[in-house]
């Protein structure tokens, strides 16, 4: 399938970014990563469509397409919550692993 290379190539951007995320000094560094966040959704939502699309029967593709995002959505809330939870109680430095976040 010719979208593997991409959707690869799209969730090692979501690392790149997010490991930026946590290690950045400055605000600069974040107004560069948010345009490759943008580029990494670009590439993965309609490519992870079709995948989903090619895996099952196309009687249920529409049944697998809302299991995936809603499964999705489910883990992303939980994760934001624990997220903000740490930072509103624990501290900021502890949502991001980072070397600077290991000295705290």
């Amino acid at each position: 399938m010719a979208s593997h290379p991409i959707l690869i190539a799209s969730f090692l951007l979501f690392a790149v970014v997010y490991a930026g995320f946590g290690m950045a000094g400055s605000g600069l560094i974040l107004w560069l990563l948010f345009p490759m966040y943008g580029l990494y959704m670009a590439m993965s939502e309609g490519i992870s469509k079709a995948y989903i699309s090619n895996l099952v029967p196309s009687e249920t593709r529409a049944t697998a397409i809302g299991l995936f995002y809603t499964s999705t959505g489910i883990i992303t809330f939980f994760s934001s919550l624990i997220a903000g939870l740490l930072w509103n109680y624990i501290g900021i430095q502890h949502c991001f692993i980072s070397e600077r976040s290991a000295r705290y």
